[in-house]
């Protein structure tokens, strides 16, 4: 049991760190609601954002956070 809350405790602290040093670049807004998200990056570097919409998913290229495209 010691050893779960050793593990527990670092998963938390490692969670709470990673996002302090976090900045939003830009926001994409959608007008259905979202169920989930979750992040893909190709053997080129791109990276994309698969979002789970109501009504299917949306893929989002955010290589360029500047230049979104869906």
């Amino acid at each position: 049991m010691k050893n779960l809350l050793t593990i527990l405790s670092v998963f938390l602290c490692a969670s709470v760190f990673a996002q302090i040093n976090t900045e939003l670049l830009v926001s994409f807004s959608y007008e259905s609601s979202l169920s989930d998200i979750w992040g893909y990056a190709d053997e080129d570097g791109n990276e994309y954002a698969l979002v789970g919409k109501r009504n299917g998913v949306s893929i989002v290229d955010v290589s360029d956070p500047a230049n979104l495209d869906e």
